[in-house]
């Protein structure tokens, strides 16, 4: 199969069916011109039905193409709109979508204006925006993107392909590699909260690790990776993290987790392969989470996760009469345990007289 380029105008329905493995329904000969949603596209665009929550707008979308799974077919014929069938609709349409994407590239050649240290490499094939700078030893693989004011510090190491968006700071010696981005505002490599007590003041711990982030991996924006203390912190291969994440000294991520905003990893955890993290999730440091866990939005996680599951923490919405009323009850638990253990021995005493007067 010949893969389609990116960034043309419009492609048949056919062509984007052989594209994602998709089978065709309706008109083969559809030109499509860009993506949008079931609720606000229009004509010329596809888009996508999973969550049975929006099957209702399937029948009053104005789409002329849909994706749906096996499962939606017969309401897709039934209604006679075009579409593909794929048993992954969500995954089909991004491969869909990443064809109209028009984001510009981060840097186009070497600038002029790039502060790159002579004893730098910077593969030919590379990319280096204004303003941005490669310090000593670094080492800039092929069709690696630097970007405007970013920074990759002493004998750090962008591999091939890898986007660094403007405004990126690399420390010294952190390793990335391939077919990587990281998006701007993200610090990788900086120094992990170590501090020992000594005398009411405290000891700086130098943190003489690094950072080894794998292949494939993805960090949004106004992410914070620390380096290790001794031994480095490690990102596995296929990895994907949102925007404003913390992961601190010594913490692994094993390949293909993924996390949303504001989650944050406490110093040493292991996070198991698989994983997946929603918005808000703390983990303690010192512990592990067993491979392929998944953990709503605001869980804590403070102990060890041995089993494969799904794991919650926090405390969904109230109104706020009934939240003044949880926390007054919450309040009073102890006093409520005390006097349910004074109840519970009055109870074994009174059983224990029957039993004898029997």
């Amino acid at each position: 199969m010949a893969e389609l380029q990116a960034g043309q105008n419009s492609y048949k329905l056919a062509q984007l069916a052989e594209q994602v493995g998709a089978e065709c329904v309706g008109d083969s000969s559809l030109n499509l011109s860009g993506v949008n949603t079931l609720q606000d596209g229009g004509a010329g665009e596809i888009g996508f039905l999973s969550n049975p929550k929006y099957r209702d707008q399937l029948g009053a979308t104005a789409l002329s193409a849909v994706v749906v799974s096996p499962k939606d077919a017969d309401t897709l014929v039934e209604l006679g709109k075009p579409g593909l069938i794929h048993a992954n609709p969500y995954a089909a349409f991004a491969k869909i979508a990443a064809l109209f994407d028009q984001t510009p590239p981060a840097a186009e050649g070497i600038s002029d204006a790039a502060d790159i240290h002579p004893d730098a490499t910077v593969d030919p094939q590379a990319h280096v925006a204004a303003g941005a700078q490669v310090r000593a030893g670094a080492l800039v693989a092929a069709g690696a993107q630097i970007g405007a004011n970013s920074v990759v510090g002493v004998d750090a190491q962008i591999g091939e392909n890898t986007v660094l968006e403007a405004n990126v700071t690399v420390y010294h010696q952190v390793k990335i590699g391939a077919y990587c981005r990281v998006h701007s505002g993200t610090v990788i490599g900086a120094d992990g909260f170590g501090w020992a007590p000594e005398d009411g003041d405290w000891v700086k711990v130098p943190q003489l690790g690094s950072v080894v982030i794998e292949d494939h991996v993805d960090i949004g924006a106004n992410c914070c990776i620390d380096r290790g203390t001794l031994g480095d912190t490690v990102i596995e291969t296929g990895v994907k993290l949102d925007n404003h994440i913390q992961v601190a000294h010594n913490v692994r991520i094993g390949a293909y987790t993924v996390m949303a905003a504001q989650t944050a990893i406490a110093g040493s955890a292991t996070v198991g392969k698989h994983v997946i993290a929603g918005g808000n999730v703390g983990i303690a440091g010192h512990i592990s989470v067993a491979d392929g866990s998944m953990l709503t939005a605001r869980t804590m996680v403070l102990n060890t996760i041995e089993e494969r599951g799904s794991y919650s923490g926090g405390i969904p919405q109230l109104t706020t009469p009934q939240w003044r009323r949880s926390m007054a009850r919450l309040r009073q638990l102890d006093d409520t345990n005390k006097k349910l253990a004074k109840l519970e021995k009055q109870l074994a005493a009174l059983q224990s007289k029957l039993a004898e007067d029997e």
